[in-house]
């Protein structure tokens, strides 16, 4: 991919003779995301079922479990859609403030920080794609949510709820 790109801008400095037109060309071709640049490396992630207990009713979603320094790191960054059932689980060995950003992330999202017992202690709504704010919450956490904008305040999950995974020692 990176080559074909390579060669057509040989080719427009073959056949362009304004400078400006070439500096516009360029300068636009940059800003166009390129499929095959996108998330230059695969970084796997471990798939887990997680449960929030919300208003006593019970949702469930597939998550990425991101435990490792590239997997946070990388989080959900260049994925074009994130289902309504599915999210992102950033677990940490302890405790810790927690701080995120929506850097190369394409898909607005609600993040839910959870303290060590699974109680979701603070929720950050509509965190805006791209943006580079840091998204944090002022106390040590044991792990931040993702999930797809929206989906917290459809199913009313709230401060106080209940996040029951294995990694919190409270899966059913």
């Amino acid at each position: 991919m990176l080559t074909g790109l390579l060669m057509y801008i040989n080719t427009l400095l073959v056949w362009t003779q304004s400078r400006k037109l070439l500096s516009f060309t360029l300068i636009a071709l940059m800003t166009l995301p390129i499929s095959g640049l996108r998330g230059q490396s695969t970084i796997n992630f471990t798939k887990s079922k997680l449960i929030i207990e919300s208003n006593l009713k019970n949702y469930e979603f597939n998550v990425d479990v991101a435990l490792s320094p590239s997997q946070q790191s990388r989080g959900l960054m260049f994925r074009l859609k994130l289902d309504s059932n599915a999210g992102m689980l950033f677990f940490h060995k302890r405790e810790k403030v927690a701080s995120m950003w929506m850097n190369n992330t394409y898909i607005p999202l609600d993040m839910l920080f959870i303290n060590s017992s699974g109680i979701i202690v603070h929720i950050f709504y509509g965190a805006t794609p791209h943006s580079k704010d840091i998204i944090s919450y002022n106390y040590p956490v044991r792990a931040v949510l993702e999930l797809a904008a929206g989906v917290v305040n459809t199913h009313g999950i709230k401060v106080g709820d209940k996040v029951k995974n294995a990694l919190f020692n409270n899966a059913d």
